[in-house]
């Protein structure tokens, strides 16, 4: 029964993309290979099926997450699989980091081991209307995918990726939603389970299956808020969404509904359950079992609460690993922002797990913590606990040194250009690169809160010395 549970949440399609991936893909390429599909139809899933067969073979199985930064997507991709790729016995990455030395180029050179790499959520590495990456990222792929090398690259995303002459080696499938009999035979299973086959009618499952696209992910969602709500409540709250006469199911479309699904479930959350929900919200991708457990001050109540969100279906659980369903996230977050002060307090718990990682007084070693330093950056930083930002930054000085440079681009998000500022500023507390100098003298100059002008003239003056007062007028620095 669980392989046939398996086999139909996959449907017919999954099971074909798995068994290319298994069995031609990783043995006789292309090195790289972008799978496209609607959020929910399961892209990861198969790709952690081909992962945990991997780990009966030789080669090494690597899943990490697009993260959702601009100015600095590469960095902290690499960074990622640096720790990744460290637990599993590969330090190429993490080597490249001590030393100061190009991740791209070693990035390159790991791919010539028998390594497969899933990189998850790529759709936000490329560009909202063309579907492009970076320039620096297109040119990674293109060599990549263009030489012969025992590595796979794997990238998930669902949106399409530009078709064009830098993607023309990569093979590029989709993953269709569930068939119409697969979509109905998953519904009628989970209301079996849950004991609610009376909720919908067997001669209503069609049309609603065909309505939610014969997505698995919100058929799980429709039944989980069948919990409190009966089909006739949740079509009566917006019945234009659920009309499927001459239309096709758009990835908007099937957004709108299934957040209007989840708004329902979200209302009958108790409240610790809510409050390990707000808590998981400002994590940007998967964690482990740790966090749970410095939620409440009884540290049993936090397991008890994520089980709570797993049987709501709120949060996905895969090999020790939670991951908070992405429109989840997305609503909480947009309530929480609204209350600052509590938003602040979440990330700065999220700040002590991983900075908890760098405590200590020995400083080597530390570069295999790649991934944990990206996350302690990222919410130090929101948590407005810059200062302690420096101190793990020195575990990877001679990266960021290498990284940045006197034309690197100054980051449009505030957010970034205020982890910039807070790196930089924090390893630059004696006089630095002058390179390192005249780039944060710009970040202070982009940024211009009071005070950050004459910030930016003492960074000046450190960078270029007696033509400082000259390139002042040129940046608008008093």
């Amino acid at each position: 029964m669980d392989q046939q549970r398996k086999q139909i949440y996959f449907g017919r399609h999954g099971e074909q993309l798995l068994k290319w991936l298994s069995h031609d893909w990783v043995n006789i390429g292309p090195s790289v290979c972008i799978v496209e599909g609607f959020s929910g139809v399961g892209k990861k899933n198969v790709a952690l099926r081909l992962l945990s067969q991997l780990e009966e073979t030789n080669y090494i199985p690597i899943l990490v997450d697009t993260l959702d930064s601009e100015s600095t997507l590469i960095d902290d991709l690499l960074l990622n699989l640096a720790e990744e790729l460290e637990l599993k016995g590969v330090s190429k990455l993490v080597d490249a980091i001590d030393q100061g030395k190009d991740l791209l180029h070693a990035f390159q050179q790991v791919l010539m081991q028998p390594v497969v790499i899933v990189i998850d959520n790529f759709q936000r590495a490329l560009n909202t209307s063309s579907g492009r990456p970076t320039k620096l990222l297109e040119n990674l792929l293109k060599r990549i995918s263009n030489r012969e090398q025992s590595g796979r690259l794997l990238l998930l995303s669902n949106r399409s990726v530009e078709r064009a002459r830098w993607s023309e080696s990569i093979e590029k499938r989709i993953l269709y939603a569930l068939e119409q009999d697969e979509a109905e035979e998953l519904l009628a299973q989970l209301l079996k389970k849950g004991k609610r086959e009376k909720e919908i009618p067997s001669e209503r499952r069609a049309d609603i299956v065909a309505a939610l696209g014969r997505n698995p992910r919100a058929i799980h969602t429709l039944v989980e808020s069948l919990r409190w709500t009966s089909i006739e409540e949740l079509i009566g709250e917006n019945p234009n969404l659920w009309e499927i006469r001459d239309r096709d199911v758009s990835s908007e479309l099937l957004r709108e509904l299934e957040k209007t699904l989840l708004l329902n479930t979200l209302k009958h959350l108790s409240e610790p359950a809510l409050r390990t929900l707000n808590a998981l919200t400002v994590y940007r991708k998967s964690i482990s079992s740790g966090p749970f457990k410095h939620m409440f001050a009884d540290q049993d109540q936090g397991p008890q609460m994520r089980t709570e969100l797993i049987n709501m279906f709120l949060i996905d659980h895969n090999v020790g690993w939670y991951t908070l369903h992405p429109l989840v996230r997305e609503i909480t977050l947009d309530r929480l922002r609204a209350q600052p002060d509590k938003l602040r307090g979440l990330h700065s718990l999220a700040a002590n797990h991983y900075a908890s990682k760098f405590k200590g007084h020995s400083l080597e070693g530390k570069a295999k913590l790649g991934g944990s330093y990206v996350e302690a950056r990222y919410h130090l930083v929101r948590a407005k606990r810059e200062e302690e930002l420096g101190k793990i930054a020195r575990n990877f000085e001679h990266y960021v040194r290498q990284s940045f440079s006197d034309t690197s681009k100054v980051p449009k998000d505030p957010n970034e250009l205020n982890e910039r500022i807070a790196l930089l500023s924090g390893l630059l507390k004696h006089q630095g690169a002058k390179g390192l100098e005249y780039h944060l003298a710009r970040c202070y100059v982009k940024r211009s809160k009071q005070g950050d002008r004459r910030k930016a003239l003492l960074h000046l003056r450190s960078a270029t010395g007696i033509y400082a007062e000259l390139l002042s007028l040129a940046l608008n620095v008093e």
